[in-house]
Parts: C-alpha cells; sequence; structure tokens
C-alpha cells in the first residue's frame, strides 16, 4: 500500500445522545476535562479535549527537542491538543505543502518521551488525502492510535466516540484536527477504526462517520 487508506460511511442523523457514557474523571496529563460546550449539551457523555494554538517558541524545550519534525520547521503556528488517551502536536509543513505532528502518550510507566509518533501528510486544497494513522504510542497496556480529522465546512467541534465517553475536539488555526482512541486498533492489521461526530459551532450534526485507516507500508 503506497498511502494509508482510509475509507468511511457518512450518514447524517438528528442529535440524540449516546446513552450511559460515564464522565471520566482526567486527561492523560492528569488535568480535569474542560467543561463541554452548551452547545454540545445533547451529546451525552462529552468530554471536552484541551486544545492550545502557540507559536513553537513557546513549548517547553524539551517537547521541542523531543519532536524530530520540529527541529527544521523554524517556529511555525502549533496545535496542541491533550485529551484522554494521547497529546499531540500539529503544525503546517511549508516547504512540502502539507502538516506534520508529534504524538505521545505521558506517563510515569508508559514509554519515554513525551513523543512516541511522528506524521507528515500532503495537502491537496487544503485536506489531507489520508489521515496518516500512527499505532507507535502505548498507554496502560494498550496501543493508541492517531490520526488527522479533516473538519467539515463550518464545522466547529469533531467528535471521537471511545465507548465510555464522547471526546470532543474543537477545529482551531485551519489545520487537520490529530485525534487519539484506543477503542478499535488492530496491530495485527496495522489498522484502526474511529467513530467520528462533527458539529457546527451552535451543536448542530453535521455528520456521523465511521474511519478506517491503515498504517503506510
Amino acid at each position: 500500500m503506497d498511502r494509508l487508506s482510509w475509507t468511511a460511511l457518512l450518514a447524517v442523523v438528528a442529535v440524540g445522545g449516546c446513552g450511559g457514557h460515564g464522565r471520566p474523571k482526567a486527561l492523560v496529563d492528569g488535568t480535569k476535562p474542560g467543561r463541554s460546550p452548551a452547545a454540545l449539551h445533547a451529546v451525552r457523555g462529552a468530554v471536552l479535549t484541551r486544545t492550545q494554538v502557540l507559536h513553537a517558541r513557546m513549548l517547553d524545550p524539551s517537547e521541542r527537542r523531543a519532536c524530530p519534525e520540529l527541529r527544521s520547521a523554524g517556529d511555525p503556528l502549533v496545535v496542541r491538543r491533550t485529551g484522554l488517551e494521547g497529546t499531540s502536536l500539529t503544525f503546517e509543513d511549508r516547504a512540502e505543502g502539507g502538516v506534520l505532528g508529534c504524538d505521545g502518550t505521558p506517563g510515569r510507566h508508559e514509554l519515554p518521551g513525551p513523543w512516541c509518533g511522528v506524521a507528515a501528510g500532503k495537502l491537496v486544497s487544503a485536506r489531507l488525502l489520508d489521515p496518516r494513522l500512527e499505532i507507535g504510542c502505548r498507554r496502560r497496556g494498550k496501543t493508541v492510535a492517531f490520526a488527522w480529522i479533516n473538519s467539515l465546512p463550518g464545522a466547529r467541534w469533531i467528535g471521537i466516540d471511545e465507548g465510555d465517553a464522547i471526546e470532543v475536539y474543537r477545529a482551531a488555526a485551519g489545520l487537520p484536527v490529530r485525534v487519539a482512541s484506543s477503542r478499535s486498533v488492530a496491530v495485527e492489521r496495522s489498522s484502526a477504526s474511529f467513530h467520528v461526530t462533527q458539529y457546527a459551532s451552535d451543536g448542530r450534526l453535521l455528520s456521523k462517520t465511521t474511519l478506517g485507516a491503515a498504517v503506510a507500508r
């Protein structure tokens, strides 16, 4: 396979809630999740991840050193995301017309890091051709898969169904949204599935998608 393959079944449905989801107590770095946006009050089990937009020079020096893709990128605008399963950096690759990123699962008992994966994607008409799946990270004995999601026009929030929670990511800086999940990872097939919902700023559901992605060989 020359590049990552991804398939999506897309269906627009009414916002209905996710039933029976419990609210996790902490994000991967031990901090408490933010309050879910009022616009998403109908999404039961929604957990807001943390999104920070900053220049690379504002990152901790150890972060910059540990992310090889940043070493020659100058001082790009970086979107740092912290969720339930992992954390990531996403920034524009101006030289190649794409995006670059580093993925991590920080924690005392996890792999040394903080970054355990890197990704590079090509943009065509401001959209990624594939999600650039990365499955080299682990947390609490589980493989964590990372992938980029292209947000739809007008989408403000991206939801990832983790079974016991819906992780909510905020679209930012006009870049694809890097998400993480350990729910449906098939290491033996080097693939993973993500159950994705996209919402407008007013909470209107734009799409409900199952994204299947495979690692390039």
